[in-house]
Order: C-alpha cells, then structure tokens, then sequence
C-alpha cells in the first residue's frame, strides 16, 4: 500500500520526490492491489470530554470493507482504520470520507476526504504517481495521449501489448477490445509517435511531449472529449463516486433526489421506505427486514412471503442517508408513522 495525493485539476506541478499531481485542494489516496489490507491511525482531539464518532461513507461495498476501532469514544483517543480490498475489487479510484461527529452535541466536526485506487495485479504501484496526469490527458487528448505518455514516461524500457491494455483500461475506467487497442497503436506507429521492437514491446520516437502531443489530431479528440465532458457533467450530478460499478438510472437519481428531500423534513427511515416503495416497488404493507452487504430482505404481510435482492444502488442511497446495515424493521410507532409518510409521499410524486 502506498499513498499519493489528488488535487482537483486546475494546473499540472511537481512534488519534492518529481511525483507529477495536478495542484488544488488535496485528497489522499490510498494505494492497494486486489486482497490487501491496510490500517492507520486517526487522532481525534476533542472538544475534550465529548462522544466523538468516526464514520465511513461512501466506500462501496463490493471494493472495500472497513473497520473503525474505536469507532466512538470520548475525547480525545486514537481510533485504528482497516480497510480490507475485496479479491474481485474491479480496478479503479473510488472516493469516501471519514466524517467526524460530535455526538454529544449532535454536529459534524470534519471531514476526512479520502481515495482508494485499486491496480490490477500486473500493473507497477508507481503508475499511482502518474494517474492524475494520465486522466487529464486522457480528457485532453484521448487514447493516443495516453498511450504515448505510458510508453515514454512509464515505461521507459518498453511496454508490453498487456501492460499497456491493463493501463489504459485503468485510466479509461472500462474495458477494451484487443482490436481496437491494436488499431490505436498502428496508427500511432504510422505517424511516427511509436515503434515496435523485438519482442513485441513499443517504444517512443518522439520524445518531446509538445511534439509528440502536436501530432495528435486535437479536433477528432475535442468532439469525444466534448462528449465525455457532457457525461461527466451528468455524472456530478450523482452521488455516486468516481469509478463506481454502480448503474445509476435516470429515473432513480429523481428518486433519490425526492428521498433527501423527505429525510431532511421526516428523517432517514421515512425515505428508505420511500426508496423502498417507489424503486423496489414493495407492496403498501410490505416492510423491509433487513439489509446486509448489499442484500435486502422485504416481507409482504398479504401473501406472508418473505423475498431478497441484491443491489449496490440502493446500499448506497441508505449510506448516504446515513443509515446502518442489519435488522431494519421494528414493530414500533416509529416505523409505522415512517411508513405513512413514505406512502404519501409516493402518491405525491408518481
């Protein structure tokens, strides 16, 4: 495990170590492969003599799991943080916080914010260092641009046909057909950007970045790139983090939207119910037993059956209304009014 920073893109520099970041406001990012596990310390100074609570948010559940000890105590102590990367996590960066919550006045002390970059296996841990340089080029100037980079930059012995599939990949955020991959290359090779040497492996012939990156066609890049950007501007308007394997439908960021709205007037129980009956589509006597790991269990008090799901979405829709996983229903005055007001709510809206 290593640790790079992250800046919001305004302006490429270099750090003390020739670490290249892309400078604004930082967030640490926590460097791992598939499997490892990594712990630290976090020092909570007070207000001295308050309940202080540790909170994770954000962090999917199929990347990563994390375990806050202590996760509250009194002020001040020092809590350990575990975060465990699952065998199958799918490469990427995912963004979470720690938020920090004075529990006995009931506020928000900070916020922690925090990445967690998971390579694939094959790929070296310092290609971390380049990533966010390699995501604006590849926002910039597209596959060319960041194929040339990893061979000139990165791979500065020559890169393998995998090494550079598995890097791209990394930096696209989805996968890649060899073909297409193979296409990229040739004609990169025919405009002199690249050779082919024995063995298979590519390396630079221009080795000035201006010259290399004046041969790439900027106009063919700027309509993808504009194409991208309109994505990427509809994706902030989701919650959901960067690199997330979660689909998010159309239909149900409007309804998660309407969900806030209800937990910020009624509470979060009332808008998982909301959640529940409007994108779930749970009978008006149904009730949600429990949810766990991304697993849901509902019951439907009608025909006395009992039904589970799976779903990352709506896992993390309850995290961001701050809800805990485990036995979600109770027999209570609480949940009862919780229900009614979810089911005005969808004759409202729907």
């Amino acid at each position: 495990m290593s640790i790079v920073e992250e800046r919001e893109p305004e302006r490429i520099g270099r750090t003390g170590r020739g670490k290249e970041l892309i400078s604004s406001s930082p967030r640490r990012v926590l460097v791992m492969y598939p499997g490892e596990r990594v712990t630290f310390p976090l020092a909570v100074n007070g207000p001295p003599g308050h309940r202080v609570g540790i909170y994770a948010r954000e962090i999917p559940a199929s990347i990563a799991s994390i375990a806050i000890t202590p996760e509250s105590s009194v002020a001040p102590f020092t809590s350990v943080i575990e975060i465990i990367a699952n065998e199958g996590a799918t490469p990427g960066l995912y963004y979470f916080d720690l938020q920090i919550i004075d529990q006995t006045k009931g506020r928000i002390l900070g916020v922690e914010p925090l990445g967690l970059l998971i390579l694939p296996r094959n790929l070296p841990r310092s290609i971390a260092g380049h990533y966010s340089r390699l995501r604006r080029i590849f926002r910039e100037l597209g596959a060319q641009g960041v194929l040339w980079y990893l061979i000139a930059k990165v791979y500065t012995k020559g890169a393998s046909f995998t090494e550079l599939k598995k890097a791209y990949e990394l930096v696209r955020g989805s996968p890649v057909s060899k073909a297409n991959l193979a296409v990229i290359l040739r004609r990169m090779i025919r405009k002199g950007l690249v050779s082919k040497g024995e063995g298979g492996k590519y390396y630079p012939l221009v080795t000035n970045q201006e010259a290399a990156f004046s041969r790439i066609d900027r106009k063919r890049v700027r309509i993808t790139s504009s194409r991208r950007g309109m994505r990427a501007d509809k994706k902030r308007e989701s919650l959901l983090p960067e690199r997330s394997i979660v689909r998010e439908p159309y239909q149900a960021r409007i309804a998660f939207r309407k969900a806030q709205k209800i937990a910020r007037k009624h509470g979060a129980l009332a808008a998982a119910y909301f959640l529940v009956y409007s994108l779930v589509g749970v009978r008006e006597t149904g009730f949600l037993l429990m949810w766990l790991n991304a697993m849901f269990v509902y019951c439907e008090q009608k025909t006395g059956f009992c039904h589970y799901f799976y779903s990352q979405l709506l896992h993390h829709y309850f995290q961001l209304l701050g809800l805990r996983e485990g036995i979600m229903h109770r027999h209570s005055q609480e949940h009862l009014e919780a229900m009614k007001t979810a089911h005005k709510y969808v004759r409202k809206y729907y």
